[in-house]
């Protein structure tokens, strides 16, 4: 069973995709609203993915965090964005192993993105 760890600072959004994903087999590790949290949460957790939101609540965003996270750990991260902006793509084509989903973006997107991202 592969780990997630859900990076979202919309309590609603990261609720629906924790069911969502428990609900077909994905085991949820952790679930952050901050971009520091995500960071002590990877470290502890050791997820297979990270699910991480860009604009997040608090000082950091989410290509940031992800940046700190790879360069202690390999863990591929997905994006999931409403921004389709040349800064934030080239923001997301910075971290090595990743991708992104733009919102709203359907399950199936979902599942084959993470599919993709864990190799399955």
């Amino acid at each position: 069973m592969s780990k997630i760890m859900i990076v979202e600072d919309e309590c609603i959004v990261s609720e629906d995709i924790r069911i969502l994903l428990s609900g077909n087999g994905y085991d949820i590790v952790a679930v952050a609203e901050f971009a520091e949290d995500a960071i002590i949460l990877a470290r502890k957790e050791e997820p297979d993915l990270v699910l991480m939101d860009i604009k997040l609540a608090g000082k950091m965003n989410g290509i940031e965090a992800a940046s700190l996270i790879k360069e202690k750990q390999d863990i591929p991260v997905i994006f999931m964005t409403g921004n389709a902006d040349d800064y934030t793509y080239q923001g997301i084509q910075s971290i090595e192993n990743s991708g992104y989903l733009l919102k709203p973006f359907e399950t199936d997107q979902l599942f084959d993105t993470i599919k993709y991202a864990l190799n399955e």
